[in-house]
């Protein structure tokens, strides 16, 4: 069952009122973002709005050099690690050897909890790739439903 049909059985248990006007899509030029709650803070830290249905969340997008460097390392080490799989002649789950460095995908969630069960949700969601000569990292904030 998705989200947001999760979601609307409990609208009965909320006294909300359906807007029959549902925001459709992040392409609804109707829609006031400034009503979007903390609107101005996500802005200043570079979020913007994506809107599906009757749901929203904040997307931001940092673009990396490879130069950059965080810690000890430098992001084109990762590039120096992928090529030294080309050398490596032992199997290992992990190796990335014959994959070009845009090939590989990072992913990772940040949830409320590890149990199962309500009150357990993800709240953030981040996913980084090669692209080009940069390291793109793109995170998903969760923010909520907007009936």
């Amino acid at each position: 069952m998705s989200l947001k049909n999760k979601l609307n059985r409990y609208k009965a248990h909320m006294n909300i009122e359906t807007n029959e006007e549902e925001v459709k899509g992040n392409n609804n030029t109707n829609f006031n973002f400034s009503a979007l709650p903390f609107i101005e803070e996500w802005k200043k830290a570079g979020a913007s709005p994506y809107l599906y249905e009757n749901q929203f969340c904040y997307i931001k997008e940092v673009r990396y050099p490879l130069d950059y460097q965080h810690g000890k390392y430098k992001l084109s080490d990762f590039l120096t690690a992928i090529f030294m799989w080309e050398d490596f002649s032992g199997n290992h789950p992990l190796s990335a050897k014959g994959m070009s460095p845009s090939d590989l995908f990072f992913f990772d969630t940040e949830t409320t909890g590890l149990y199962g069960g309500a009150g357990n949700s993800i709240f953030l969601l981040g996913y980084a790739r090669l692209e080009g000569k940069e390291f793109v990292l793109r995170q998903h904030f969760f923010a909520g439903t907007w009936f």
